[in-house]
């Protein structure tokens, strides 16, 4: 349907599907996890990592924990995830997603985004991503009880 252009009174061809879309990522996890950190999103040293979405689901009710540190996770038994690209064109992505089965020490916090009691969680950063700008800094989702954890965390980069 053709548009009129405010700046003129020719018309415009309205555009087809934007395609300028940043290369976005999501890493879907599954397993069992102690309490504590179940899964981080860590940040890269060649592109900042802008997380959008987190959705957590757990087996039982417990207390579900996001939050940002200014230094990775240690220790603890883990296992990196596939960082399944939204596009087959993106390239590898930078930023990784680990998930432990016996618990870390959680890196230095700066703060908590969200914790709520339940099974399920849910965050959209709408108005400004969960930014990532370093290789030390992360998010981790924790559980203060041991449970099974499904969900998923995106992501873009630049």
């Amino acid at each position: 349907m053709p548009l009129v252009n405010a700046q003129s009174p020719i018309l415009t061809q309205q555009a087809g599907p934007d395609t300028n879309f940043p290369e976005t990522y999501r890493a879907a996890f599954n397993h069992t996890a102690a309490a504590g950190v179940a899964n981080e999103i860590r940040g890269s040293g060649s592109a900042t990592i802008y997380i959008t979405k987190i959705s957590v689901i757990t087996s039982a009710s417990t207390t579900i924990t996001v939050d940002k540190l200014s230094a990775n996770s240690t220790g603890g038994t883990s296992a990196g995830l596939t960082e399944t690209p939204l596009d087959s064109n993106n390239a590898a992505a930078n930023g990784t997603v680990v998930e432990y089965t016996a618990a870390p020490t959680q890196g230095a916090l700066v703060g908590a985004i969200g914790a709520l009691t339940g099974t399920t969680v849910s965050y959209s950063f709408d108005t400004q991503p969960l930014t990532l700008n370093t290789a030390a800094q992360a998010v981790s989702i924790s559980v203060s009880s041991g449970v099974d954890v499904t969900g998923f965390v995106e992501w873009y980069e630049a």
